[in-house]
């Protein structure tokens, strides 16, 4: 038996349906019954069935049963609705086979026999054959399905989906994806091994290929060397770097990425030098050589001898000394170890404190009487009592009822303003209140309603006053209708 197949030939040829039956020309007559098929309008723009059935739900003859209705379907004798019908507009009407036109497409290994056939199929081998089998030759690639037609006995081509993953045209390619049109797109593989000592290629018959380059300058990373070469591939150690600092009390190593560490050797170490103050020992990297006689009696100095040099005296400006005081401090200087009186103020004005000779500060006496200040500016009329400072509470009164009066320990008196409510003294004004630190309210309302009156108000009583207005004033009369003031009465 043989398969009757849909092609994927259909959507590319048709632009609507993958169906073996459509062709350039619209839905040709059933190749094996030669009856018309289902009116095709009755399927345009996709609203025919989704299962492959015709409008009346019936399955139509030859079609498989999962065939479906992907797009719009051309009515008879409309060969122009697509890009891809444009493709092939050279192409025979129905009945005919000529040579396919590929070259919009470019389907890389297509049979050079490829035709186009009446029913819209990609057609190859000239016929003859009696199953599927006998087409398994035209399988270019992994994205072509051929088949065997037994009404025709002809070979066609069916492409699968796009997306369907296809093997890789050579070795040069990774795995590709199918296009839909029996193309596997694929991409080049990336040979790049990142080797400054390798010249990369790639064979497609084997993939990629690395050659060693030798002699080249490279880097292999390793800060203690330089000048590294390529050397069969690979990037080789050059030149290792000298870390020497010419000292004998240092031990001189390089440390991969980090470089060059001399390392101070134990202190007293001995070490020598071509000089008569030898011997000498290692002092923090230096050597120090013994310095006999060299001794200045200075606190501040360091005494020491140098190879060809003699006796030298290091000033430490600023490192501490000691004067054998407890109740000093003592720190070098520029005229040599100063010192100065451990300072015991405690802060409290009503004690007296000293130095004791173990170098701790104590309380000596604490005052009875006598005024104080102890930095508190929220308390006033200090005097000493049992060794405390005590006063009277500052009164931070200001007479301003819009201000909210507090004591703050670290400024004084502080001076808020509040919103509270308050009288200005004013009867011109009303609804008074503090606003911003004073006291304010609106003014009195003192209008008559006599277009012909000046209304003013008078302070501090509030009487209102309403004297004649200028005359000519424009007004209303009592009884309607306009009037000028004379004499502060409307006419």
């Amino acid at each position: 038996m043989f398969a009757r197949k849909p092609t994927h030939t259909a959507a590319m040829l048709c632009g609507a349906l993958l169906l073996c039956s459509c062709g350039l020309a619209g839905c040709l007559p059933d190749e094996r019954t030669n009856e018309p098929p289902p009116d095709s309008g009755s399927l345009a723009d996709g609203a025919g069935s989704a299962d492959g059935l015709t409008e009346d739900g019936q399955q139509a003859d030859g079609l498989p049963e999962d065939a479906t209705v992907v797009g719009d379907v051309l009515p008879a004798g409309d060969t122009a609705a697509s890009a891809d019908t444009a493709a092939f507009a050279d192409t025979a009407g129905p009945g005919d086979a000529e040579p396919l036109d590929i070259e919009p497409f470019d389907i890389a290994g297509l049979p050079d026999d490829a035709t186009l056939l009446a029913d819209g199929a990609i057609g190859v081998g000239g016929g003859g054959c009696t199953s599927d089998d006998d087409c398994a030759a035209f399988a270019y690639n992994d994205c072509v399905l051929p088949y065997c037609d037994g009404a025709t006995a002809l070979c066609k081509l069916s492409f699968v989906g796009s997306g369907t993953p296809c093997a890789a045209p050579d070795a040069c390619q990774n795995e590709g994806a199918c296009s839909g049109f029996g193309v596997c797109e694929s991409t080049p593989l990336a040979c790049d091994d990142d080797n400054p000592c390798t010249d990369t290629d790639c064979d497609p018959a084997v993939g990629c290929t690395y050659t060693a380059v030798d002699g080249l300058p490279c880097d292999d990373g390793d800060t203690c060397t330089y000048d590294d070469v390529c050397t069969a591939g690979s990037c080789t150690a050059g030149t290792p770097v000298d870390c020497a600092d010419e000292s004998t009390c240092t031990t001189d190593t390089c440390v991969p990425d980090v470089g060059c560490v001399n390392t101070p050797v134990d202190n007293g170490t001995p070490c020598s030098g071509a000089d008569p103050c030898l011997p000498g020992t290692c002092q923090g990297g230096v050597c120090a050589f013994s310095a006999l006689g060299c001794n200045d009696g200075e606190l501040c100095t360091i005494d020491v001898c140098i190879g060809g040099q003699g006796c030298k005296h290091f000033f430490q400006l600023g490192a501490p000394c000691e004067d054998g005081d407890a109740c000093t401090t003592n720190v070098c200087a520029v005229s040599g170890c100063e010192s100065a009186p451990v300072d015991c103020d405690d802060g409290n004005p009503c004690t007296i404190r000293a130095c004791e000779g173990n170098g701790k500060c104590v309380t000596s006496q604490k005052l009875e009487s006598g005024p104080c200040d102890d930095g508190n500016p929220c308390v006033e009329n200090g005097a000493c009592n049992k060794g405390l400072c005590k006063g009277t509470s500052v009164q931070c009164d200001d007479g301003n009822p819009c201000t909210d009066d507090a004591c703050d320990q670290a400024v004084g008196c502080v001076f808020t303003p509040n919103s509270a409510g308050c009288n200005d003294g004013d009867g011109c004004t009303t609804a008074d209140a503090c606003a911003g630190g004073a006291c304010g309210g609106t003014p009195k309302d003192c209008s008559d309603g006599d277009d012909c009156t000046v209304d003013t108000c008078s302070s501090p009583d509030g009487t209102c006053s309403h004297a004649a207005g200028p005359d000519n004033t424009p007004c209303e009369l009592p009884g309607g209708g306009p009037g000028q003031c004379t004499g502060g009465v409307c006419l």
